[in-house]
């Protein structure tokens, strides 16, 4: 009978489609967090240090890095304050950050345990988290510098952020309908040589 068990277990691990199908969920889980990370830090950064000069530094410093120790939790601070996140929202990115450690550091023993631990959902979560964000600078800072350069009846659900295009995409053809992502792809692409021709 144990032996039954084992074998059972194993197949389970060893099976090519399903094990393939874990390996590439949690990969773009990873990828898809690291993404999310960026853009908190990476956005901000961005925003306070465009000349590079040390003015710009003091300034950075002083609004967002004397917050906390990491980067990335003055960073989410300092969006927090700016109505960019909510609490709930935070929560949601603690409970991302276990799930990211834990595929990380524990990725060869959450394989058997597979059906325990379904990310699928999770990016999605991570795309809305990340298009949140987007369109919180889009609409702070893109549209407030330049205001004329937009519709009047702009529709911010109609707004795709390149970033969330792209998780988008890889979550489509690394675990979904490779031919949605090609029409996500078509759809870019005319939209794209709509508005630069």
């Amino acid at each position: 009978m144990h032996g039954d068990e084992n074998y059972k277990k194993w197949a389970r691990i060893l099976e090519p489609k399903a094990l393939k199908e874990r390996v590439i969920s949690y990969s773009i889980f990873i990828a898809s967090f690291e993404l999310l990370k960026e853009i908190v830090i990476g956005k901000l950064e961005r925003f306070y240090l465009s000349f590079g000069n040390e003015d710009e530094f003091v300034d950075y410093r002083e609004k967002v890095l004397n917050r906390n120790k990491s980067r990335l939790y003055a960073s989410i601070s300092w969006l927090t304050e700016h109505n960019a996140l909510e609490p709930c929202d935070i929560e949601t990115f603690e409970r991302l950050k276990k799930i990211r450690n834990k595929l990380s550091h524990e990725m060869f023993d959450l394989i058997p345990e597979a059906d325990l631990l379904n990310v699928t959902d999770e990016i999605n979560t991570i795309i809305s988290l990340t298009r949140k964000i987007e369109l919180w600078w889009f609409y702070n800072l893109d549209m407030a510098i330049d205001p004329d350069s937009y519709p009047a009846d702009l529709d911010l659900d109609e707004v795709m952020p390149m970033t969330v295009l792209l998780l988008q995409v890889m979550r489509e053809v690394a675990l979904g309908d490779e031919q949605a992502a090609h029409n996500m792809f078509v759809e870019f692409t005319r939209n794209y040589k709509r508005d630069h021709t």
